[in-house]
Protein backbone atom coordinates (compact mmCIF):
# COMPACT_ATOMS: atom_id res chain seq x y z
CA UNK A 1 0.00 0.00 0.00
CA UNK A 2 1.19 3.15 -0.56
CA UNK A 3 0.84 6.18 1.90
CA UNK A 4 1.38 9.72 0.59
CA UNK A 5 2.59 12.22 3.68
CA UNK A 6 2.71 15.44 3.19
CA UNK A 7 4.40 17.99 5.44
CA UNK A 8 3.96 21.39 5.73
CA UNK A 9 6.59 23.41 8.09
CA UNK A 10 6.20 27.39 9.26
CA UNK A 11 9.19 28.43 10.39
CA UNK A 12 9.58 30.88 12.83
CA UNK A 13 10.75 33.98 11.81
CA UNK A 14 13.79 34.76 13.59
CA UNK A 15 14.90 31.53 11.97
CA UNK A 16 17.72 32.04 9.97
CA UNK A 17 18.03 30.65 6.25
CA UNK A 18 20.99 28.81 7.05
CA UNK A 19 19.32 26.49 9.74
CA UNK A 20 16.37 26.11 7.58
CA UNK A 21 18.17 25.22 5.05
CA UNK A 22 19.89 22.81 7.05
CA UNK A 23 16.59 21.13 8.62
CA UNK A 24 15.55 20.97 5.32
CA UNK A 25 18.05 18.96 3.82
CA UNK A 26 17.82 16.53 7.54
CA UNK A 27 14.45 16.20 6.73
CA UNK A 28 14.97 15.35 2.56
CA UNK A 29 17.63 12.86 4.28
CA UNK A 30 15.10 10.46 6.55
CA UNK A 31 14.14 9.36 2.71
CA UNK A 32 17.52 7.38 3.00
CA UNK A 33 17.75 7.08 7.04
CA UNK A 34 14.10 5.42 7.97
CA UNK A 35 15.05 1.65 7.42
CA UNK A 36 11.54 -0.83 7.79
CA UNK A 37 12.03 -3.19 11.22
CA UNK A 38 11.39 -6.18 9.07
CA UNK A 39 12.76 -5.65 5.55
CA UNK A 40 15.84 -3.37 6.86
CA UNK A 41 15.80 -1.35 3.78
CA UNK A 42 14.63 2.10 3.41
CA UNK A 43 10.60 2.45 2.74
CA UNK A 44 10.80 6.18 1.63
CA UNK A 45 10.35 5.84 -1.51
CA UNK A 46 10.37 9.75 -2.72
CA UNK A 47 11.43 12.83 -0.21
CA UNK A 48 11.26 16.62 -2.15
CA UNK A 49 10.40 19.93 -0.46
CA UNK A 50 10.96 23.55 -0.93
CA UNK A 51 9.95 27.15 -0.36
CA UNK A 52 6.32 27.85 -1.17
CA UNK A 53 6.41 29.97 -4.27
CA UNK A 54 2.62 29.35 -5.33
CA UNK A 55 1.64 32.40 -7.24
CA UNK A 56 -1.56 33.16 -5.85
CA UNK A 57 -3.92 35.64 -7.54
CA UNK A 58 -1.82 35.03 -10.89
CA UNK A 59 -3.59 32.04 -12.02
CA UNK A 60 -5.42 31.93 -15.07
CA UNK A 61 -9.08 32.07 -15.93
CA UNK A 62 -9.61 28.59 -16.39
CA UNK A 63 -7.82 28.24 -12.95
CA UNK A 64 -9.88 30.59 -11.30
CA UNK A 65 -13.21 29.20 -12.90
CA UNK A 66 -11.85 25.56 -11.20
CA UNK A 67 -11.68 26.81 -7.93
CA UNK A 68 -14.78 28.91 -7.84
CA UNK A 69 -16.53 26.19 -8.72
CA UNK A 70 -16.18 24.56 -5.69
CA UNK A 71 -15.06 27.05 -3.20
CA UNK A 72 -18.83 26.22 -1.49
CA UNK A 73 -17.98 23.20 -0.27
CA UNK A 74 -14.92 23.44 1.57
CA UNK A 75 -13.85 24.74 4.78
CA UNK A 76 -10.46 24.79 4.35
CA UNK A 77 -7.56 25.01 1.21
CA UNK A 78 -3.78 24.58 1.18
CA UNK A 79 -1.84 25.11 -1.97
CA UNK A 80 1.71 24.54 -1.94
CA UNK A 81 4.05 24.99 -4.79
CA UNK A 82 7.35 24.75 -4.91
CA UNK A 83 10.48 24.44 -6.81
CA UNK A 84 12.63 21.11 -5.66
CA UNK A 85 15.18 21.71 -3.10
CA UNK A 86 14.76 25.47 -3.15
CA UNK A 87 14.83 26.48 0.51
Amino acid sequence: MTVVHIVSVGFKPEVSQDQITNTCHNFIALGQKCIHPSSNKPYIKSARGGKDNSPEGMQDPAHLQFVDSFKPLIKTLQINDFTPAEF
